[in-house]
């Protein structure tokens, strides 16, 4: 018998709920205030007197980034609605634990913004009393974060559901558990680049060969492999490893404490993959302002792996639909905006197909 997932349950820090739920409360008062026929922000004043960063998000007014001068926080709060959102998926996501010890970039006002990776570094040299001083040149190399790809998912509920007192849990179970396996999947690949997407941050870099042979000699042959690439690419400094949950078990049975690496599992990698990656190499944006929409009367294609639309070409192309008018439900959709790269090649490394 399966068990039931669990609720991540409200954070509270200093009498205030974490600003992740900000988030999960805008998008739990757009579906409520469908059912009530009124605004979405009138609702979550109406459930939660105390707060007032979730009405900014739903009200979409322009957040202003934070100063020391500034004496209110809710503004400020609101901003970090969506980060801190992503950071909430970090217990079933290995991408936003990645994402979240990374560096954090801020795009307002532009499209996009250059990373720099400095490439020839210098040393400072010890010199003696009245010696001149040895002036260094950086060799820089840019990496671009941004523009912003949309991070999107619409989910239906039952009128009922929306009416009961469970509905921000429920909200909250869905989208987090959505979030967290579409973040992996789309960081922790090779996947080029597009229109649609960031490239994951493997691109570029073929797998390294698995250690034949098995057991904990192969397991820490593949480890030092890991480790080695990453060093001759410039890394070394940060490292975390990512694999299957197998694979992070193994190495957890057979290391114990002495497995000082921070160490993820995830389900976007195939059995007998390993992966690790500098931290500092990692560089993410992401929107403060969530699209957040509420529809009684879509039509949606049901199909969360390849939707269609519903006539192409003439010919009917989607398979299962639903009327959420004709079903008496409602589709919650939410928009998340976001960028990252990899400040230089080789800093990220996989291994597949290991044999221990």
């Amino acid at each position: 018998m399966n068990a039931r997932p669990s609720i991540p349950p409200i954070s509270k820090s200093g009498g205030r709920i974490a600003p992740k739920d900000n988030l999960i409360r805008a998008m739990t008062a757009a579906l409520v205030a469908k059912v009530r026929h009124t605004y979405p922000a009138d609702v979550a004043r109406s459930m939660w007197s105390d707060d007032r960063v979730t009405p900014l998000l739903l009200e979409r007014s322009a957040v202003a980034p934070a100063s020391v001068g500034d004496a209110s926080w809710a503004g400020i709060l609101a901003a970090t609605s969506v980060a801190d959102y992503i950071g909430s998926v970090a217990t079933q996501c290995a991408a936003a634990r990645l994402l979240a010890s990374g560096l954090q970039v801020n795009l307002r006002n532009y499209g996009s913004v250059s990373v720099p990776k400095v490439t020839t570094p210098f040393a400072p040299a010890w010199i003696g009393e009245n010696s001149p001083i040895p002036v260094g040149k950086l060799a820089l190399a840019a990496n671009p974060v941004g523009p912003y790809s949309k991070l999107a998912i619409i989910a239906a509920f039952t009128n009922e559901m929306a009416r009961s007192s469970g509905i921000e849990n429920l909200v909250r179970l869905v989208m987090v558990e959505s979030t967290a396996a579409s973040l992996d999947a789309a960081l922790l690949s090779s996947t080029a680049a597009s229109d649609d997407r960031p490239a994951g941050i493997f691109h570029g870099t073929a797998a390294l060969t698995a250690t034949a042979g098995g057991g904990e000699a192969a397991m820490v042959a593949d480890l030092e492999k890991l480790i080695a690439a990453i060093v001759t690419a410039g890394g070394g400094n940060n490292i975390a490893f990512v694999g299957h949950p197998s694979q992070v078990a193994a190495i957890r049975l057979r290391s114990g404490a002495n497995f000082t690496y921070p160490l993820f599992a995830t389900k976007a990698f195939s059995a007998g993959t390993i992966a690790a990656a500098e931290l500092g190499a990692l560089a993410s944006a992401l929107n403060p302002q969530p699209d957040i929409d509420v529809s009684e009367g879509a039509v949606v294609h049901l199909d969360d792996a390849d939707p269609l639309p519903f006539v192409d070409g003439g010919a009917v192309a989607a398979g299962t639909v639903m009327s959420a008018f004709q079903t008496g439900a409602l589709t919650l959709r939410c928009i998340l905006e976001a960028s990252w790269t990899v400040r230089g090649s080789g800093l990220a490394q996989h291994i597949t197909g290991t044999t221990w």
